[in-house]
């Protein structure tokens, strides 16, 4: 069994960095995926989301643009207003929705369909990750990246939190979900960075997605965290905690 993927478990360690450099960055960015069992068609069976406090930066479109140009799927931005509507769009043209339209439109758009499901909303996370977890069922699988930053290119950022004997490891629904954004939906010329730091080191390990993520591992049973994908310390790089933005950016 594939375990679910956890959402606003841990906080950010390259969040306070990323303010200390007084880099612009997006949070919480979502891709929903159809079941491939249910749509098999890598053009239709994936979107993006964003989602922010308000409109903000979308106002500008070019900044949109700039980053919808290395989505292969659409790519949409939502927040909320003060009375609970969902605002989903784009700079073209903002939708209105209640959450049952929201589950309508993501069930049309993805070409999917409704498999009920065992939902839950209770513990941390985002409105729309609870939202997701709670009312999309079986047929969708949900998972995130901490953090996106666009300068000249697109840059990905993930955090993980967990490191043993000089693996790093990733979920193994994470690691499947990751395999099909970096082979269907990123284009061009970005950048997706997993940093894997310890509990009380000062080094971090770094791994650049490319093509090497689409290799075969083999699943390890980890205590507490199920099936994970454990990444070799020889296909990463090793820093100081401190020399991380001037490795990624």
């Amino acid at each position: 069994m594939v375990k679910d993927e956890k959402f606003g478990s841990r906080p950010s360690i390259l969040e306070d960095q990323l303010k200390e450099e007084n880099i612009d960055y997006l949070k919480d960015v979502w891709f929903i995926t159809c079941r491939r069992k249910i749509n098999k068609d890598p053009d239709s069976r994936y979107l993006a989301f964003i989602e922010a406090d308000d409109k903000g930066i979308f106002e500008e479109k070019q900044y949109y643009d700039n980053i919808d140009n290395y989505f292969s799927c659409p790519l949409y931005y939502i927040y909320y207003e003060e009375n609970g509507e969902w605002i989903i769009g784009n700079p073209e043209n903002e939708v209105k929705m209640n959450e049952d339209e929201f589950k309508s439109f993501i069930i049309k758009k993805t070409d999917c369909r409704f498999i009920k499901g065992k939902g839950f909303a209770e513990g941390e996370g985002t409105r729309f990750s609870k939202f997701f977890r709670s009312e999309m069922g079986n047929g969708f699988a949900l998972t995130d990246l901490d953090f996106l930053i666009f300068n000249d290119h697109l840059t990905l950022i993930e955090e993980k939190g967990y490191r043993k004997d000089e693996k790093g490891y990733l979920g193994q629904g994470q690691y499947y979900s990751f395999q099909e954004i970096q082979k269907d939906i990123l284009e061009n010329n970005y950048q997706w960075f997993i940093i894997f730091f310890g509990e009380d080191d000062e080094d971090v390990f770094i791994y650049e997605v490319d093509e090497d993520i689409q290799s075969y591992r083999e699943t390890e049973r980890v205590p507490g965290w199920g099936d994970m994908i454990p990444i070799s310390k020889k296909k990463m790089k090793e820093i100081k905690k401190d020399e991380i933005i001037k490795e990624i950016i």
